[in-house]
C-alpha cells in the first residue's frame, strides 16, 4: 500500500480527534506534520563493502506527497507501481541493479510495464468488516490505489438487488443499479440497514439513506 494519505483519507484520520477537544490543533498539526526520511546510501569511504546514508540526498517526504524512488540505493521497504494520467507507453524496471542492498551474484532481471491503452486496471472492491460484530453497516473499499490521488478521478457508486443470487446482468447504461453517489475523492462507501431493504423493495430508498 501507498503511504500517501491525502483528501478525504487525510480528513478521516483528523476526525480522530473531535472539533471540541482541547488538543484537536496539536492533533491536525500532528497529522500533518507526518512524514518519512527517503534517504540514498554510498559505500562508506572509511570501512570499504559498507553503506551509509548521503545526507545530501536525504529527502524528507510530507503525509500528502508520493514518494519517488530515484536510485537503486534508496532505501525502500517495498515497491508500489502507479500510473496516472492520460499518458500511454512501457516502463522499464531493472531489479537488483544497486549496490547497497543487492547481495554479490544476485541475479540482474528487467521487467517492462505497459501503462496506459485499453486494459486499464479497474481494481476490485472489498468489503470492509465493521469493528463492531452487531454493527448494521457495511463498508466498501476500491482497491486501485491511484497514485494516492482519489480527488483527480470520478466515482459512481451503484446498488442493484440480486438476480437468482447472482448481480444482475450489465447495459451501457447499467439501468438496472441505483446510482448512490456520484463524485471526486469517493474510494469507499459506508452503508446502513436501510440501503439493504432497497435490495428487496427500491421503493424504500431515500437518496440520504446511506451515510458515506
Amino acid at each position: 500500500m501507498l503511504n500517501v494519505v491525502r483528501g478525504t483519507d487525510l480528513a478521516l484520520a483528523k476526525g480522530l480527534c473531535p472539533v471540541g477537544d482541547s488538543n484537536k490543533s496539536k492533533w491536525d498539526a500532528l497529522v500533518d506534520g507526518l512524514a518519512t526520511d527517503l534517504e540514498t546510501f554510498y559505500e562508506d569511504p572509511n570501512v570499504p563493502g559498507s553503506y551509509i546514508p548521503n545526507d545530501t540526498l536525504t529527502e524528507s517526504i510530507g503525509v500528502g506527497v508520493l514518494a519517488e524512488v530515484k536510485s537503486a540505493n534508496t532505501a525502500v521497504d517495498s515497491y508500489a507501481v502507479s500510473a496516472v494520467g492520460p499518458g500511454s507507453g512501457y516502463v522499464t524496471l531493472i531489479e537488483s541493479s544497486g549496490t547497497a542492498f543487492t547481495q554479490v551474484g544476485d541475479p540482474i532481471a528487467m521487467h517492462i510495464f505497459k501503462v496506459g491503452g485499453s486494459d486499464l486496471y479497474a481494481g476490485e472492491v472489498k468489503v470492509i468488516a465493521a469493528a463492531n460484530p452487531l454493527s448494521e453497516q457495511v463498508t466498501f473499499q476500491h482497491t486501485a490505489d491511484l497514485a494516492g490521488r482519489f480527488d483527480e478521478f470520478e466515482y459512481e457508486w451503484k446498488i442493484a438487488a440480486p438476480v437468482d443470487g447472482l448481480p444482475p446482468v450489465s447495459d451501457d447504461t447499467m439501468s438496472a443499479y441505483l446510482s448512490l453517489a456520484t463524485g471526486a475523492d469517493m474510494p469507499r462507501r459506508t452503508l446502513n440497514e436501510k440501503m439493504a431493504k432497497y435490495a428487496i423493495d427500491r421503493r424504500t430508498y431515500t437518496p440520504d439513506s446511506d451515510i458515506g
